[in-house]
This record gives C-alpha cells, structure tokens and sequence, in this order.
C-alpha cells in the first residue's frame, strides 16, 4: 500500500474507534461496570498511539516512527 494510503487508513480508524467503543460501552444512561473503566482507558490508549503514529508519519520523522512501530 502507498503511504497516502496508510495514512488514510489509518485516520480512518481514529475515526471510527470512538463509535465502536459507544457501542461496546453502551448508551447514555448504561450502567457502568469495573470493566468499563478497563475498556475506556484501553482506548484512550489506543487512539493517542494512533494519533501520535500520524503525527510522526506527517512530519516525516521516521526515525521516530521505527522506534514507536518497534523496527529498530
């Protein structure tokens, strides 16, 4: 796949994990559980290594980037 590409997947997917995770958690009004604190961290985390990743990638550090991905 072509960088742009990545990069909009990728964005994508910032995108739509916050739906996802409403429909896990469940509505307004849905009672919350010890799990759920467990599962909003899990994507609070989640979706800032994602933004991070992209903000790297944007402003071409990749030197940055292979460490945060683990390719050293």
């Amino acid at each position: 796949m072509a960088l742009a590409a990545e990069i909009e997947t990728l964005s994508s997917s910032i995108d739509i994990l916050p739906r996802k995770a409403i429909a896990v958690l469940g509505e307004a009004g849905a009672p919350l559980y010890v799990l759920d604190f467990i599962v909003i961290g899990a994507i609070k985390r989640t979706l800032s290594l994602a933004s991070g990743l992209l903000v790297l990638i944007e402003a071409r550090n990749i030197v940055c980037v292979a460490q945060f991905c683990g390719c050293s």
